[in-house]
C-alpha cells in the first residue's frame, strides 16, 4: 500500500516529466526540426558558395591574363606601326615644297659648278663658238632624277636650247604665260638680271599626266654667253612619286608571322594591302556585323590613332575567322590611315584551355560534394548549355526548351528569373533517379551567378531529404528525452556544434577568398566528407596560387620576347638585310651628323662593283648577292672603325671617313680596291669568278655646302673612274 506522500512525491516528478514532455513535443521538437532544416539548407548554400568562389577566382585570373595579353598586343602593334609611319612620313616630308626647293637647288648648284669647271677647261684650246656648242652638248647630255630632270638655255626671253621641246629654240617666248597670267619666261629673265639666280613658280602642262600642274623652276645667269640656264620639276609629280613609293613599301612590309600593314583613304578604300589593294571597304563587315575599316578611319581622324577589334581570316590561313586587334594611325597631310593588326587566337585559345581545366577541377570537386542524401551542384550558361551535371546524359546538352513540370514555363527561364528577382531560390517538382518520368517530388535549387563566364551555379536537393533529419528527430526525441534528458541535450548541443562549426569555418574562409585573399587555408583535418571538402578547398587554393605564379612567369617571358622583337626591328630599320651594314637611310643620318659637326678632313668615297649586271646575267642573282656580300666584307675589314659605311642600293656603296693625312685615305681606298680585285668567289656551281670595283673620292672643303653636294662630287669621280676603264680609284682632294 502506497501512502499519500508517496503519490505526491511520485506525482511531482510525473508532473515534471509530463510538463517537460509537453514542452518538448509542443515547443522544443518543432524548433529542433526547424533548426535541422536550416542547417541542411545552410550546408547546401555553403557548398554552392565554395564552388562559386572557385569559379570567381578563376574568372578573375583569366580576366587578368586576358587584359595583360591585350595590353601587350596593343603596345606591340603601336610600336611596329610607329616604325612604318616614320618611314611613310619621311617620304611625305620629301614631297613638301621646302624639301623640293632644297633638292632642286642642290642639283642646280652642283650642275652650275660642273658647268663652270667645264667652261674654264674649254677656254684653253677652243674658240668661243666651239665652247658654245660644247656647252650645249654638255647640257643636252646632262640628266638627273632617272632621266626626268634636264636643263634648258634662254637668252633674254628667247629659247636657245630645250632638250625636251627643241621646236621652241630660236623663238621669243616673252608672251608665254600660264593660266593664272604669270609670264614666267619674263620672270626668268628678270630674276637672272636682278638676282643672278632664283626660283619661279607657275603652272604648265605636265607631259606625263597631260594635266596643267604647278611647276617650280630654278634659273641662274651664265655670264660668259649672257645665258639664262634653268631647270624645274612638277611638284605634284614629286608628291605622286613619294605616294607611290609609300604605297609600294607598305604593301611589301612584313613582320612577325607574316603580319602586314595597310593604307586606307578617308573613304575606306585600301590603296595599299597585300591582297585587297584598291578595294572599297566602306561597307565590308565581319560575320558579327562589325564594320572593318570605317571605324578605324573614324578613330584615327578623331584621335590621331586608336584600336579596333573584329573577326578576319589570316593571310596565309585556310579561311577560318579569328578575332583580330587592329591599330591605325593618321597621316593627315595625305589623308591616309596606316595600320596593322594581330590575331588574338593565341589568347583566346589559352583562355579556353584554362576554362576546360576549371571544368575538369570542378568535376572532381563536385564528385565529392553532396547535399542531403542525393543532392548535387550543377552549372549551366546563359544560353541554356549544361556545363557540369552529375548526370552524364544531361551534361553538355542544351535545356532551353525543357519544360518545368506542372507549369506553363521552361525550367531554364524559371531558374534565371528566380536569380534575377533577388530570391535566388526555386521550388519545383522533379523526378528521382529510381523513379524516372514521375515528376511529383518537391525539389529546391539555390542559385548564384558568375558574370565573367556568364554561368549560373546551382545547388539542388529534394525537400524530403532535407526534412528527413527533422522528421527522425521529431520521432525519436521524446523517447530519448525521457531516458537521458540531460545527456541528450548535452550530446545534441555537442554534436550540433561539431557539425556546424567546420562548415561555418569553411564559409568564412570562402568569403575571404572571394574578397581576394588567396593565402587563407582551412587547416581543418577530419576523416569525413567535411574533412574531404576542407582538404579539396585548400588544394584548390594551392592550384590557383600556382596558376597565378605561372601567369606572371609567362607575362615576363612574353615581355622579353617583345623586347627582342623591338631590338630586331630597330636593327632592320637601320641595316641592309643582305650585307649587315648600314642601309641608305641610316648612312645618310650618320653621315649628316659627322658632316654637320665638322667637315674638316672629311672624305667621301663612292664605290660601285664593275660590270655587276653582267655577273647577274651570267651567273644569276644568288651569285650576284654573294658577290655583294663578299665585297662588303672586304671593305668592312679594311676601313677604320669610326668610318661610316653604307649600301646606297644595288651594287653601290658609300664611305664617309676622317683622315688628318691625305695619303692615308688614298692608301686605304687603294688597298680596298686591290683586295677586291684579288678575291676569288666560288659560286654554287663551283665556278670561280673575280670582280673589281671603281672608286670616286673627294674631300670636303670650305665650298662644300652640304653632304649631298659632297657625295654628288664623289659620284662624279666614280663615273670618271668607270670611264677610265674601271678598276680605278679617282681622287679629287
Amino acid at each position: 500500500m502506497f501512502s499519500k506522500i508517496y503519490f505526491k512525491a511520485l506525482a511531482l516528478p510525473a508532473l515534471i516529466v509530463a510538463i517537460y514532455t509537453a514542452v518538448i513535443m509542443l515547443f522544443v521538437s518543432p524548433k529542433i526540426a526547424e533548426r535541422a532544416i536550416y542547417l541542411e539548407e545552410k550546408t547546401g548554400k555553403a557548398h554552392l558558395q565554395e564552388i562559386a568562389t572557385v569559379v570567381d577566382s578563376t574568372a578573375r585570373e583569366l580576366k587578368s591574363y586576358h587584359k595583360s595579353s591585350i595590353i601587350q598586343h596593343k603596345n606591340e602593334l603601336k610600336n611596329v606601326t610607329d616604325v612604318a609611319f616614320t618611314l611613310v612620313n619621311e617620304l611625305y616630308t620629301s614631297s613638301q615644297p621646302e624639301s623640293i626647293r632644297k633638292q632642286l637647288l642642290s642639283e642646280a648648284r652642283s650642275f652650275k659648278k660642273n658647268l663652270t669647271v667645264f667652261y674654264q677647261r674649254s677656254l684653253r684650246d677652243s674658240s668661243p663658238k666651239e665652247i658654245r656648242q660644247s656647252i650645249k652638248n654638255f647640257i643636252m647630255l646632262h640628266r638627273y632624277n632617272n632621266g626626268s630632270g634636264y636643263f634648258f638655255i634662254n637668252k633674254g626671253t628667247s629659247s636657245v636650247l630645250h632638250p625636251i621641246e627643241p621646236e621652241l629654240e630660236g623663238k621669243d617666248l616673252k608672251d608665254l604665260k600660264d593660266q593664272d597670267g604669270v609670264y614666267f619666261i619674263r620672270e626668268f629673265a628678270r630674276i637672272a638680271r636682278e638676282q643672278k639666280e632664283g626660283f619661279v613658280s607657275y603652272k604648265w602642262i605636265n607631259p606625263k599626266s597631260g594635266r596643267i600642274e604647278k611647276k617650280l623652276s630654278y634659273v641662274f645667269y651664265f655670264e660668259p654667253f649672257d645665258w639664262i640656264i634653268g631647270t624645274g620639276v612638277y611638284t605634284c609629280e614629286i608628291t605622286r612619286e613619294m605616294k607611290k613609293k609609300a604605297i609600294d613599301y607598305v604593301a611589301r612590309l612584313r613582320y612577325g608571322k607574316n603580319e602586314y600593314f595597310y593604307i586606307s583613304t578617308y573613304d575606306s578604300i585600301l590603296i595599299s594591302h597585300p591582297t585587297l589593294q584598291g578595294r572599297d571597304m566602306s561597307r565590308v563587315k565581319d560575320p558579327e556585323g562589325i564594320l572593318i575599316v570605317p571605324p578605324l578611319v573614324k578613330i584615327a581622324r578623331e584621335r590621331g590613332e586608336g584600336f579596333h577589334s573584329y573577326s578576319w581570316s589570316k593571310l596565309d590561313g585556310n579561311g577560318e575567322l579569328y578575332k583580330k586587334l587592329t591599330f591605325a594611325k593618321l597621316i593627315p597631310n595625305w589623308e591616309w590611315i596606316i595600320g596593322t593588326g594581330m590575331y588574338l587566337d593565341s589568347v583566346e585559345r589559352q583562355v579556353k584551355v584554362k576554362k576546360l581545366e576549371l571544368v575538369k577541377n570542378l568535376r572532381k570537386l563536385l564528385t565529392n560534394t553532396k547535399i542531403a542524401d542525393t543532392g548535387y551542384i550543377y552549372i549551366f550558361d546563359a544560353k541554356g548549355n549544361m556545363i557540369l551535371h552529375p548526370n552524364s546524359n544531361i551534361e553538355g546538352k542544351n535545356f532551353l526548351t525543357l519544360k518545368n513540370p506542372g507549369k506553363d514555363s521552361f525550367i531554364f527561364d524559371d531558374l534565371v528569373k528566380a536569380y534575377k528577382s533577388g530570391e535566388k531560390v526555386l521550388y519545383y517538382l522533379w523526378d528521382k533517379p529510381n523513379d524516372k518520368g514521375n515528376y511529383v517530388y518537391d525539389k529546391v535549387s539555390w542559385i548564384t551567378y558568375n558574370k565573367d563566364f556568364d554561368w549560373y551555379i546551382c545547388s539542388s536537393a529534394y525537400l524530403a531529404e532535407i526534412n528527413s533529419t527533422a522528421n527522425k528527430l521529431k520521432k525519436y526525441f521524446w523517447i530519448i528525452s525521457f531516458i537521458l534528458l540531460s545527456l541528450s541535450l548535452f550530446i545534441s548541443a555537442y554534436f550540433l556544434k561539431r557539425l556546424v562549426s567546420p562548415i561555418e569555418t569553411l564559409s568564412r574562409k570562402a568569403l575571404q577568398v572571394k574578397n581576394g585573399d588567396l593565402t587563407v587555408r582551412s587547416r581543418f583535418r577530419a576523416n569525413d566528407e567535411i574533412g574531404t571538402l576542407a582538404q579539396t578547398f585548400d588544394s584548390m587554393l594551392d592550384t590557383i596560387e600556382e596558376n597565378i605564379r605561372t601567369l606572371d612567369r609567362k607575362v615576363a617571358e612574353r615581355t622579353e620576347d617583345l623586347e627582342e622583337m623591338v631590338r630586331k626591328l630597330d636593327f632592320l630599320a637601320s641595316h641592309d638585310p643582305m650585307t649587315g651594314i648600314y642601309n641608305r637611310r641610316k648612312f645618310f643620318e650618320l653621315a649628316e651628323e659627322q658632316f654637320s659637326r665638322d667637315p674638316t678632313n672629311l672624305y667621301a668615297a663612292m664605290i660601285d662593283i664593275d660590270n655587276f649586271k653582267k655577273i647577274n646575267d651570267s651567273y644569276g642573282h644568288p651569285t650576284g648577292d654573294l658577290v655583294i656580300r663578299t665585297v662588303t666584307a672586304s671593305i668592312a675589314e679594311v676601313i677604320q672603325p669610326d668610318a661610316v659605311l653604307g649600301r646606297l642600293g644595288g651594287e653601290e656603296f658609300a664611305i664617309l671617313c676622317r683622315y688628318p693625312v691625305q695619303q692615308d685615305v688614298m692608301k686605304q681606298l687603294e688597298l680596298i680596291r686591290k683586295k677586291v680585285a684579288a678575291l676569288e668567289i666560288i659560286t654554287d656551281t663551283s665556278e670561280r669568278i673575280q670582280c673589281t670595283i671603281s672608286i670616286g673620292v673627294v674631300k670636303a672643303d670650305e665650298d662644300t655646302g652640304s653632304l649631298d653636294e659632297l657625295l654628288h662630287r664623289a659620284d662624279k669621280f666614280l663615273y670618271k673612274a668607270k670611264g677610265l676603264g674601271r678598276n680605278k680609284t679617282v681622287f679629287r682632294i
